[in-house]
């Protein structure tokens, strides 16, 4: 009866085993405490089956500090999407006036790249329903439908790199060797993603890398 009362827990959208309410805009609970105020606090994770957790680490943050050194990362987030934005926009446009096949895997391996970077989960929120589609808490069955759209962009960027680099430097002609070697390469990384994101392996993170 004392973890579950009023006095450790300040509302109900803090309390812990319950999913997060649409009235807390981020991911995390603020405790607003008193001068050496002590309290009690329970936490329960349940990891993805997908990619079984070993370990498990509570982070604690003076919100005050947090908010102060977030205002920079937010610069720093800025120039870097900007700067891939204007990359995207000149590399389609190279892409319709071009129409070569390096300008487009160059476009495309762009594009994955912005999706990639402005879409993933940091400390603060996740960018993808912040910037594009709020789809938390859809499931493609067990599972979640932001954890598979980050997944299909980052290998996306990943083997984008690779389809535009070997056609820019031809290698098809000029080292079909390694022309072989990347099309085993894209050919693991789609079967890894499957893995990754649909099959119930229980292996752990270093293993299945």
């Amino acid at each position: 009866s004392d973890v579950c009362s009023s006095d450790l827990f300040p509302s109900h959208d803090s309390y812990p085993f319950l999913p997060g309410s649409a009235k807390v805009p981020s991911q995390f609970t603020i405790y607003t405490l008193v001068k050496d105020q002590e309290i009690t606090l329970v936490t329960r994770v349940k990891s993805n089956s997908n990619l079984p957790a070993r370990a498990f680490t509570l982070n604690l943050f003076d919100h005050v500090k947090f908010l102060e050194m977030r205002r920079y990362g937010l610069y720093i987030e800025g120039i870097l999407l900007g700067v891939l934005l204007a990359l995207a926009i000149f590399g389609w446009y190279s892409a319709f006036q071009n129409k070569d096949r390096t300008s487009v895997m160059y476009a495309v391996w762009i594009m994955f790249a912005l999706l990639s970077a402005s879409s993933l989960r940091i400390y603060d929120g996740m960018r993808l329903v912040e910037f594009y589609i709020d789809v938390e808490g859809a499931r493609v069955g067990r599972v979640a439908l932001t954890h598979i759209l980050i997944t299909v962009f980052a290998y996306g960027q990943s083997m984008g790199y690779v389809l535009f680099a070997r056609n820019f430097l031809d290698l098809k002609s000029r080292m079909p060797g390694v022309f072989r070697f990347t099309n085993l390469y894209i050919a693991l990384s789609l079967a890894h993603m499957v893995v990754v994101l649909f099959v119930d392996h229980g292996l752990g993170l270093k293993a299945l890398w």
